[in-house]
């Protein structure tokens, strides 16, 4: 209908009230962006915009209306694209589509067989699917002014998404942009948040809505990225019209998606091996031993695959402080170096001699102390007797055992844990947070997966090092024991 538009933020209005005119004609308005994150991510002039949170925050109807807020803008020059990871998953976005455009240009401006808007004046948004990498491949030569992706943690690597910015260009000076949506899970969560949420090189938050900028060192060109989350409480309109969802949110029975789903927490991962796991809680500015302090040393070795050594100790409360780590990983995921055990050995009195620190009890597994006859063991070449390596345990069970330490040292209790990560362990904090358990057996992680530092951090805690809590047990097995050897203190058989 003539009267029908819909409102970019780029006029300047949040909010249409009742009888509005547009020359002289009464407004019905199509679509216009919320008034919080939706308003500042249409605004947003940053290269790559990752609107990411809550179920029913509002974001897949954010990419719509930035399609429209772009084509209007731009008119012909505009191209546009928004992909899902597969064809039938595209249906919500399309029906989003037309509800927004059709009211507007009418039904005509949409090719159904080939998933694409036409729009009056020669621009076009196409609705595609990516489901295996190599699709890509089939926008070899093509240009998007602007590209699109719904539930971006659904691509379990960022092979897609990083060509598809090379695609990402435009002839006639539109402002190309990158932007996607999506709720925390799913098989991409790691990349994703890696990305969008976290500082370059580490495992420190970057605060919402707060740019990043990479600097091309061969051109000097500078590239921004963004995150913008989004609360269920953000969309309004779900809120006034459905307002049973978020009680819907919250009877889901797995907590750790029900933060996912309701909050858009995340640092959490269904299924994840080691759910206490908060980095508010876990991790810590960076710290060296101080002086008359328990330390000690494990190691995970690794050639093929990667080794993972951690350098720990124990304050004078008490608590367990990972202060350094040293990752032998290569390029591609769980990877190894392929270093020999003499040149880590050097690497690691390296890392102690900088840091002014001596190591008494070094950890590693029972299997290196073994070696063919004739051959030395990983022990003997890394080290050897200098090194002081003591085997942990490799019995049956052990692995089960190792979990069940972690997760006793991990428990937070009121606020606080007997285990922490400095900010330099950067490796090993990535590698645990995403660690899943074994779908065969609950009590295990999954081995398939990059369990290096699962292994090592075992190793260490599985050493004489006790909890309070396991300190009491063991102070009153002890009481125990006495009181059935001597009696009671202060009974007939007592002292």
């Amino acid at each position: 209908m003539a009267g029908d538009i819909w409102l970019p933020p780029g006029a300047g209005v949040l909010s249409v009230p009742r009888g509005t005119t547009v020359q002289g004609r009464p407004v019905n308005v199509i679509w216009q962006p919320q008034a919080g994150p939706q308003t500042i991510a249409s605004a947003c002039p940053f290269d790559e915009i990752f609107y990411g949170g809550a179920a029913g925050g509002g974001k897949s109807d954010w990419l719509a209306g930035h399609m429209a807020q772009k084509e209007a803008a731009w008119g012909a020059p505009f191209r546009g694209v928004i992909f899902r990871k597969t064809y039938p998953s595209l249906e919500e976005i399309e029906t989003r589509c037309k509800e927004i455009f059709y009211p507007v240009y009418g039904s005509s401006i949409y090719r159904v067989g080939d998933k694409r808007f036409d729009f009056p004046r020669g621009g076009t948004l196409k609705l595609r699917a990516l489901e295996d990498d190599n699709d890509v491949y089939r926008y070899i030569g093509h240009q998007f002014t602007d590209v699109a992706f719904d539930e971006l943690t659904m691509w379990a690597t960022d092979f897609a998404y990083n060509y598809m910015v090379s695609r990402n260009r435009s002839a006639a000076g539109v402002p190309c942009q990158v932007v996607s949506a999506s709720n925390p899970g799913g098989p991409g969560h790691h990349w994703v948040k890696k990305h969008f949420l976290m500082k370059d090189g580490s495992h420190i938050k970057q605060p919402p809505f707060e740019p990043q900028y990479t600097v091309n060192p061969r051109t000097g060109g500078v590239r921004t990225r963004v995150f913008i989350p989004a609360k269920l409480a953000d969309n309004r309109i779900m809120m006034i019209n459905d307002p049973g969802y978020e009680d819907r949110l919250e009877s889901l029975s797995d907590p750790n998606i029900r933060r996912a789903l309701r909050d858009g927490d995340w640092d959490i991962i269904a299924g994840a091996a080691l759910p206490e796991l908060r980095q508010e809680i876990h991790v810590i500015r960076n710290v060296t031993p101080p002086p008359g302090v328990e330390t000690w040393c494990a190691c995970d070795w690794g050639f093929s695959k990667p080794y993972s050594i951690g350098w720990f100790f124990r304050n004078f409360d008490g608590d367990v402080i990972m202060w350094h780590e040293m990752y032998g990983a290569g390029k591609k995921p769980n990877e190894g170096t392929q270093e020999s055990p003499a040149i880590v050995w050097e690497k690691m009195r390296g890392i102690e001699q900088e840091f002014g620190v001596k190591v008494r009890e070094r950890w590693l597994d029972a299997q290196h102390f073994n070696a063919e006859p004739g051959s030395p063991s990983i022990a003997e070449m890394m080290g050897g007797s200098v090194a002081n390596w003591q085997p942990w345990s490799k019995g049956q069970g052990s692995r089960v055992a190792k979990k069940m330490k972690i997760h006793e040292f991990l428990k937070v209790v009121n606020g606080k844990s007997r285990l922490v990560f400095c900010e330099r362990c950067v490796h090993t904090w990535r590698t645990l947070a995403l660690l899943q358990v074994d779908p065969k057996n609950v009590e295990d992680v999954d081995t398939k997966a990059e369990d290096h530092a699962f292994d090592m951090l075992g190793g260490a805690l599985m050493k004489d090092v006790k909890t309070k809590d396991e300190q009491e047990r063991t102070a009153q097995q002890r009481r125990a024991q006495s009181n059935l050897e001597y009696g009671p203190v202060g009974g007939n058989g007592g002292w």
